[in-house]
């Protein structure tokens, strides 16, 4: 029992020496967050690359003083370039959660409604999509988030023939309210 109190006590100084949590006024904060992105699709998809952004609105929530939480919902929009020359809009709603020092470590997943316009005749679809990533930040004031960070993405197969899936790098900038 002294050994794991003392492990706990450690933690607990190793993540003091870390950083402070970001401060706030209190214990909720509405998120804007403004992302900009480069999608890579898999090979074979005879797509390049594209550029494209995002547009979030959160409630973030601080969980035992060093995570933080936030539902959010999103608008999404990217174009690929290529044969195939792909442009969606995605509509979605997740979750981002962890660790809320200077250095804002985290993952998110969010679901939502896609619709895919490719110049394909049968490749253009509105379907179910979803994206899972991960998101390094650095809290520069206590409103202000600015980061990095990489999701999967998918779109379901809906009417075409298959799904449509890439990677996604990207900056976000985040305004705490």
């Amino acid at each position: 029992m002294r050994s794991k109190l003392g492990m706990l006590v450690l933690s607990a100084g190793a993540l003091t020496l870390l950083g402070t949590p970001t401060a706030r006024a209190d214990d909720r904060s509405v998120v804007i967050g403004v992302d900009g992105d480069i999608g890579v699709a898999p090979d074979g998809e005879e797509t390049t690359g594209g550029g494209g952004g995002a547009l979030r609105l959160g409630l973030e929530s601080d969980l035992l003083a060093i995570l933080y939480v936030r539902p959010e919902l999103g608008a999404h929009y990217h174009e690929f370039g290529g044969e195939r020359a792909p442009s969606l809009w995605r509509g979605i709603g997740g979750l981002r959660l962890g660790l809320d020092f200077l250095l804002r470590v985290g993952a998110f997943a969010h679901a939502g409604y896609a619709s895919f316009d490719s110049p394909v005749a049968d490749e253009s679809r509105k379907a179910f999509t979803y994206d899972v990533g991960a998101e390094l930040g650095l809290g520069l004031l206590p409103l202000l988030n600015l980061g990095l960070h990489y999701a999967y993405v998918n779109i379901g197969s809906g009417d075409a023939p298959r799904p449509f899936d890439f990677s996604l790098f990207g900056v976000h900038l985040e305004l705490m309210l």
